[in-house]
């Protein structure tokens, strides 16, 4: 008795695993975050579920990444001096 429970329990999870994917796959599809959202935007209130660019971090975060991307070209592309 206690297996056909154990059985029933995990298909239920199962099944609630399914429709949560699917419910997150059908938000992003849509364009909302489904977490939150990514340094250099702030997440919206509820009812639009979109992410706003952060006025505050987005600029510094631009700037970061722009100095990684920069530092990696040269890495890449220039002799090593030395």
């Amino acid at each position: 008795m206690e297996g056909v429970l154990a059985a029933f329990a995990q298909f239920d999870n199962d099944v609630r695993s399914d429709r949560t994917r699917a419910g997150m796959r059908a938000a992003l599809d849509l364009g909302r975050w489904t977490s939150l959202a990514p340094l250099g935007y702030m997440n919206a209130p509820r009812a639009t579920g979109k992410s706003l660019a952060d006025p505050d971090r987005g600029p510094i975060v631009r700037r970061v990444r722009g100095v990684n991307y920069y530092c990696r070209w040269r890495q890449l592309f220039l002799p090593a001096k030395g």
